[in-house]
């Protein structure tokens, strides 16, 4: 019975990522195609006037496998930090990463100011960075203490 369940289940999963991939494949040729340029999906295997082909191979092919590849981190990060924070509802702005990536970048632009120096245009980028990985540091410790539900309940912890 048990058995039978998880093959079902197993199948349903099968359908599922099938479907979403097809979908994937169906937005990334419609991004391909859709413009102000008219450039067909043609333009892969047959001459195409200068201008489409330029279009094509040297701006919607990147941006398209860009935005899948990004998509794609994005969704694995997520992943793994649910899977690091035992916590299946972990969430960078819900739990405080994007709060301590802010918090850096505006501390970094603050004391620019006040102090009068001109910083690279790195700088908030790379202030942000840094906030968000200190954040994210304290919450893997805090979770490896495994803190119980009534102190980690704001947090959004198990």
């Amino acid at each position: 019975m048990l058995a039978t369940l998880l093959q079902q289940q197993q199948r349903k999963y099968r359908y599922w990522l099938v479907g979403l991939g097809l979908a994937l494949v169906t937005v990334m040729l419609l991004s391909l195609q859709l413009g102000a340029v008219g450039v067909g999906i043609e333009a892969l295997w047959q001459p195409v006037s200068k201008l489409e082909q330029q279009v094509f191979w040297h701006l919607r092919l990147p941006r398209t496998l860009l935005a899948v590849l990004v998509g794609a981190s994005l969704a694995l990060c997520g992943a793994v930090l649910q899977v690091l924070l035992h916590n299946p509802l972990a969430e960078p702005g819900l739990i405080g990463i994007s709060s301590g990536a802010s918090l850096a970048a505006v501390l970094t632009l603050s004391l620019s100011v006040h102090l009068g120096l001109s910083l690279p245009y790195w700088s908030l980028s790379l202030a942000a960075f840094v906030g968000a990985l200190l954040v994210t540091l304290l919450l893997l410790a805090l979770a490896r203490r495994r803190l119980g539900p009534g102190r980690c309940c704001c947090s959004g912890w198990r």
